[in-house]
């Protein structure tokens, strides 16, 4: 089914260029073509990885610090904040070593574009990460519409996502942070932002730990 959307579209964008639309038509119909081509590689895309990940029963794990990964993840999606003139804040000046499988990049992008996405134009997103004795937990929380105790129960299940209209995607992006998570023997949730509005979404990873000397 959600191949098929986005297929189906192009499908009837391309028989309407077949018949001499006027410049206005033919001017839509190449941008509705092309919005759902890239949609549909980011579902083939999405889906392709999930099919490995879910292939995979182990992984290995080195030390790495999670703080400049997620740092990355958010100079890489600068462009879409911007251009919601969203601010992504990341509270965290020190290191947080943990034993994760690079990989764990799929996590922190998946979850904080799903934030750029549900949020309104010109809010925050906040990026924390709290010492969990053996656990770091890091914290994405939005000031979006926020997401209803029933949606909550299979928001991580694959082709599973909030009913959120005009917002797109392909369902997969929780479904595969799930995956790498439970990989990493680690957790994952979703609550309601205490502020009064949006989400916090939050996944718990192993800390590194240090051998004695």
């Amino acid at each position: 089914h959600d191949l098929m959307t986005p297929a189906g579209i192009i499908k009837g964008f391309t028989e309407q260029l077949i018949y001499e639309p006027s410049f206005e038509e033919r001017d839509l119909a190449i941008r509705k073509i092309y919005e759902n081509i890239n949609r549909l590689i980011e579902l083939l895309d999405s889906a392709t990885k999930l099919s490995k990940l879910e292939r995979v029963e182990e992984i290995s794990f080195e030390e790495i610090d999670i703080v400049p990964i997620f740092i990355m993840v958010a100079e890489n999606l600068q462009i879409e904040a911007e251009g919601k003139r969203q601010e992504i804040v990341i509270n965290k000046n020190s290191s947080c070593p943990a034993k994760v499988n690079p990989i764990i990049e799929e996590v922190f992008t998946n979850l904080l574009s799903n934030a750029i996405k549900y949020s309104p134009e010109k809010s925050k997103i906040n990026i924390d990460f709290l010492d969990e004795i053996n656990y770091w937990k890091v914290i994405v929380k939005d000031h979006g519409d926020g997401v209803s105790d029933i949606e909550k129960a299979f928001i991580f299940d694959r082709f599973r996502r909030a009913d959120k209209k005009g917002i797109k995607g392909s369902g997969l992006g929780l479904a595969i942070v799930k995956r790498v998570i439970e990989l990493h023997e680690g957790n994952y949730g979703i609550e309601d932002n205490p502020e009064g509005q949006g989400s916090v979404f939050w996944v718990m990873i192993r800390k590194a730990r240090k051998e004695s000397v």
